[in-house]
């Protein structure tokens, strides 16, 4: 798949729409894409701090019954998660 298809693809656009409240506004790649692919832009980026939530839940096992299972959760602002997933992008391909 290149570059351009994959800026097409559903699946990846429905992938860069994070609902989560964060500092910045929330974008897709298809809002951001002149921004993330322009490699002087990312270098001058100020990357924002990563948002941590502890999620608390049970789980159940046959030897020691019910245990809390606590899990800590980092959420990256929403241009910054563009970034993150198309520079995924390109190293996967390579």
């Amino acid at each position: 798949m290149n570059i351009n298809e994959w800026f097409k693809d559903p699946k990846v656009l429905e992938k860069s729409k994070r609902g989560y409240a964060h500092f910045d506004l929330r974008t897709d790649l298809s809002k951001c894409r002149k921004y993330i692919t322009d490699p002087r832009n990312v270098t001058q980026h100020g990357f924002y701090p990563f948002i941590k939530s502890d999620l608390e839940y049970h789980k159940y096992d046959k030897a020691k019954g019910r245990n809390l299972k606590k899990r800590t959760i980092c959420y990256a602002s929403h241009i910054d998660s563009c970034i993150f997933q198309y520079y995924s992008f390109l190293i996967n391909k390579k």
